[in-house]
């Protein structure tokens, strides 16, 4: 049955059959139409959008942001995957003949920083190195400008962070 609305501050209201599609009026006692609005509104729910599960390509994004916070286990993965990938840049710019150093417009002896190939990857290496870093600072509610401390990296693995909301986000999960 569909209840009409424009009726519903008075005593009765229209009703419409759903088999035979009669209108009729209904008398409903005032107390009864009270509750019938609160009963309504009771049984329409607020419907939120349903949450968006975070892809690859917003962690991608964010692995350069200097914003947020990282647990322990992400920033020591973090840090591993940067010394092994920069060991293979390291072991395949260096090469082991001077074939490939003559190619690449540089020699074994003068050491691979000189090289622009080398630089790029390296720069890039360094800002999510930093930007892991300043993220695992926030965690445990410092600034990311204590990265400058020696060894303070160290103190970042095994530190626990913050167990509630800082000035820097909200609680890791």
């Amino acid at each position: 049955m569909q209840l009409n609305t424009d009726n519903i501050l008075k005593e009765s209201i229209i009703v419409q059959c759903p088999k035979c599609s009669q209108k009729l009026r209904v008398k409903i006692p005032q107390p009864q139409l009270k509750e019938a609005i609160v009963l309504e509104s009771i049984v329409m729910p607020v419907m939120e959008p349903p949450e968006i599960p975070s892809s690859s390509k917003s962690k991608v994004k964010n692995i350069f942001s200097f914003e947020g916070r990282i647990g322990r286990l992400e920033f020591f993965l973090t840090y591993l995957f940067i010394y092994f990938l920069s060991a293979i840049l390291k072991r395949f710019l260096k090469g082991s003949n001077d074939e490939v150093w003559y190619i690449l417009g540089n020699r074994y002896e003068e050491g691979f920083g000189n090289n622009p190939i080398f630089i790029i990857p390296i720069v890039i290496l360094m800002w999510i190195g930093f930007s892991q870093g300043t993220k695992r600072c926030h965690d445990v509610g410092k600034s990311g400008w204590h990265l400058l401390i020696p060894f303070y990296i160290f103190y970042l693995i095994f530190a626990e962070g913050q167990r509630f909301d800082n000035k820097y986000g909200p609680k890791i999960k």
